[in-house]
């Protein structure tokens, strides 16, 4: 019988995160979990970086200031919080 994984969300915070954000997204989504959700919080980027999330499918981005975009994950995620740092 096979074992059904959990439901896990990965939480990405950034702020004018262009030159590093694609690579950060491309090891999430290669990781190949089936129960993977990604939540990206941008703080207010003006770099590009919304641009380059945008052309990743499998990321969920969510806009607002920086205070804010601390409190927002637990209420996005589709799984129950299992650690959390806020920023």
């Amino acid at each position: 019988m096979p074992v059904k994984l959990p439901s896990i969300t990965v939480v990405t915070p950034c702020l004018n995160a262009a030159a590093t954000i694609g690579e950060a997204l491309e090891s999430v989504r290669s990781q190949g979990y089936p129960g993977l959700e990604h939540l990206v919080m941008d703080g207010g980027s003006t770099d590009g970086t919304l641009e380059i999330v945008r052309s990743f499918e499998h990321a969920r981005l969510f806009q607002s200031p920086t205070e804010v975009a601390c409190r927002l994950p637990t209420r996005a995620s589709h799984s129950p919080p299992a650690m959390w740092w806020p920023g």
